[in-house]
């Protein structure tokens, strides 16, 4: 592969300092890997003494494909790819080794459903604490999780003086805020039942490798001795945690390289921050590159893209430049409104699939899964088939299926009030499940027992289930 000479400059780069903004398409990776190559073979370092690292799995996946294709060596013997999560949790499995942190740290980690499953056991401790439903709480149980993981990779504590961190790390962590004090009360509990059972979550692997290298000079000295070159890909996603953490392993030598590209920055959601790739050149003093070459895309989608990123008036100026001449097509269409949107694409999708196109080449990109609705029923509307990916179908939603369930339900009571009791035993016991579905949605603690004997009764009666509860008020829990 012949490089190009925005490439050969970085990896001629061997030491100090730098900062690659590399667009779309670059190659970046490419470029990555044979600068890697270039350090060993000027024998600036030994491969085990490189840090590869990046934000997700992916990514240091093709690192790792990429270097052994030039036969680099990677793994315990040669360069140390892995992610910046894994890069943390080496920190605290040390620190185990060592002797700062009990074994059983080591027991419970990284999996996401632990998160989920200490969310559950503070919200029913909350509700028990309140004599209250879960669902009284104003708290979200998804929100709740987003929110401490965004506070986590923030270093923002939830008791920050309990903590007693070292001075060093007062003017870095922060205290949690939330305009909702049902979140920093939740975030509390959370972090008194996460430590007693001795769990690490996905986002403890940064927060906890960063305080204990903050907390512990042997821990910190030796986890900085591991590395002589410091390569951090996709930097423009990197959070708080993850820049600190990198800032105090870096901290040596400072052959340190942040290659990405802000115009990219799309996790500023879960606490991407593209302020740290912008302000990298006057923090570390870096020497600045550029890779422009697009080798992904043609002139149609190439200069829209440009067009539109100008807008960014906080960006490393940089455009994308054309390698692969013409091709393909861009349109750009303006409707009033998001269902004129939907209607359209699912009139152009109709009309590919009647001229004999798989729907399976086709796609359609969307921002928030939010925006689903319109399409959804635009799809229907025109029966072609969809799948969400990532997301459950609009209306088979959490937040949205008690709604249905009871607008299903209320259709069903209007229809027996003027037709009368159904005949179908098929149509009983589906009514009945539809009773079911929405009777402690939210919670009215009307026990199971309740439930079976107020839809036999509706049997043998031919009433309906609230007829037949209203003349039972009494076997009914009081706060119903």
């Amino acid at each position: 592969m012949k490089l190009t000479d925005q490439q050969l400059a970085i990896i001629q780069h061997l030491e100090g300092p730098a900062l690659v903004f590399a667009v779309a398409g670059a190659g970046k990776t490419t470029c990555m890997v044979h600068r890697i190559r270039n350090m060993i073979a000027q024998q600036l370092c030994q491969p085990q003494q490189i840090l590869a690292t990046s934000f997700n799995n992916s990514a240091v996946a093709d690192i790792v494909g990429q270097l052994q294709r030039l036969n680099v060596p990677t793994g315990s013997n040669g360069v140390d790819c892995r992610t910046l999560h894994s890069l943390g949790f080496r920190v605290i499995r040390g620190a185990v080794q060592r002797g700062f942190l009990d074994k059983n740290w080591l027991r419970n980690t990284g999996e996401d459903n632990l998160t989920g499953m200490l969310i559950g056991k503070t919200l029913t401790q909350m509700a028990i604490a309140d004599s209250t439903d879960i669902t009284e709480l104003d708290v979200d149980r998804e929100d709740l999780k987003n929110q401490i993981s965004i506070w986590k990779g923030n270093l923002a504590y939830a008791d920050l003086e309990a903590a007693g961190l070292p001075e060093a790390a007062r003017h870095i962590a922060s205290a949690a805020k939330h305009e909702n004090g049902q979140y920093l009360r939740a975030y509390k509990i959370f972090e008194q039942l996460r430590t007693q059972q001795f769990i690490i979550t996905f986002d403890d692997m940064l927060m906890m490798g960063w305080e204990l290298l903050i907390r512990h000079p042997e821990i910190l000295q030796s986890a900085q001795d591991n590395y002589r070159s410091i390569i951090v890909d996709e930097f423009q996603d990197v959070n708080f945690a993850q820049y600190q953490l990198l800032d105090l392993l870096s901290a040596p030598h400072r052959n340190y390289m942040a290659i990405g590209d802000d115009d990219q920055c799309i996790y500023e959601w879960r606490g991407a921050n593209p302020s740290f790739i912008l302000n990298f050149e006057k923090n570390y003093g870096a020497k600045v590159y550029t890779i422009s070459d697009n080798f992904r895309s043609c002139a149609q989608q190439i200069l829209p893209a440009n067009a539109v990123i100008a807008h960014n008036k906080r960006r490393y100026p940089k455009f994308l430049s054309l390698t692969r001449g013409f091709g393909g097509s861009t349109q750009i269409l303006a409707q009033k409104d998001e269902w004129e949107i939907a209607k359209h694409i699912a009139g152009e999708i109709a009309d590919r699939i009647a001229a004999g196109q798989s729907t399976r080449e086709m796609a359609v990109l969307i921002r928030l899964y939010s925006q689903t609705a319109h399409l959804e029923a635009a799809f229907m509307e025109k029966n072609i088939p969809y799948e969400i990916v990532g997301a459950p179908e609009f209306y088979k939603r959490d937040e949205l299926l008690p709604l249905f369930q009871y607008l299903s339900f209320a259709f069903a009571e209007a229809e027996i009030a003027e037709s009368g009791f159904p005949e179908d035993p098929k149509q009983i016991k589906k009514y009945h499940e539809m009773f079911a579905n929405i009777v402690n949605k939210p919670r009215r603690y009307i026990s199971r027992d309740i439930v079976d004997g107020a839809q036999r009764m509706s049997r043998q009666t031919r009433r309906s289930v609230i007829d037949v509860l209203k003349h039972q008020k009494e076997v009914l829990p009081k706060r119903v």
